[in-house]
Formats: C-alpha cells, sequence, structure tokens
C-alpha cells in the first residue's frame, strides 16, 4: 500500500472513530512521565522505561472504546505506569509494568483486592470486569 494511501486510511478512520477529549490529555500525562527521575517516591522505585509508557498509551486507546477514562495517571511504585480509576470506595487499576508485565487490580474496600494479568488474549474481558466493576 501507497504511503499517500495509508495516510487517507487513517484519516477516514481517524474521522469514524474520534477520540474522546480526554484521550489526548492522559496520552501527554503518559509521556509527561518519561521525565520521572529514579527513586521518585524516596523508597527506590524505578522510572517507568519506554515500554511501561508504550503499554499505557495502548491501553489508553483500548480504554478509550470502553468508554473508561482513568482518574489519576501516575508513575507505580512497582516500577512502570499506573492508570488508576476510583468511584465512591470501588478503585481499580492497570500497572504497566518495565517488565512488559500489565496487571488489572480491583478492590471494593470490603473483600480481598482481585489482581489479574492483562494480555492481549483477554485484555476485552478485564475492561468489561473494570467497567462493571467500578459501576456496581
Amino acid at each position: 500500500m501507497s504511503e499517500k494511501r495509508t495516510i487517507r486510511r487513517r484519516v477516514r478512520v481517524a474521522r469514524a472513530h474520534p477520540q474522546p477529549g480526554w484521550l489526548s490529555r492522559a496520552k501527554a500525562a503518559v509521556r509527561a512521565l518519561a521525565t520521572t527521575p529514579p527513586n521518585w517516591d524516596t523508597y527506590g522505585a524505578e522510572a517507568p522505561n519506554a515500554l511501561a509508557l508504550r503499554n499505557a498509551k495502548r491501553i489508553l486507546r483500548d480504554l478509550a472504546t470502553f468508554g473508561l477514562r482513568p482518574d489519576r495517571i501516575a508513575p507505580s511504585a512497582e516500577g512502570g505506569v499506573a492508570l488508576v480509576f476510583v468511584r465512591e470506595a470501588r478503585y481499580a487499576d492497570l500497572e504497566c509494568l518495565n517488565t512488559s508485565e500489565v496487571l488489572a487490580g480491583l478492590s471494593d474496600g470490603h473483600t480481598m483486592p482481585e489482581v489479574r494479568t492483562v494480555t492481549p488474549a483477554n485484555v476485552e474481558s478485564i475492561l468489561e470486569r473494570i467497567s462493571e466493576h467500578l459501576a456496581a
């Protein structure tokens, strides 16, 4: 496919599926984490690496298709990027770790937290689970 056709196709796709306004701000917040210094939390946490930043931006695009908007984007104490959601007493996060692993955590503040590994094969079901959890 020629470069001109590829660009036209991307423009058509972008027009057919406009990005929500928050998505560009969220991607900018993830990019800003690239300047996080090592030991940013004074407990030895690693700064997010390029892999964690790339995975976080990919997950943000997936979140947009599910109508999920993170309340906070921050470096993870585990080394990586945390996308955090809070709805009253309900909490969920997606941690894009420097190791390439992506974890989803859910808590209602009363029962044992639920932690799942996110993979390309199960990302949709995990995001559905987060959406249901936050809406309950």
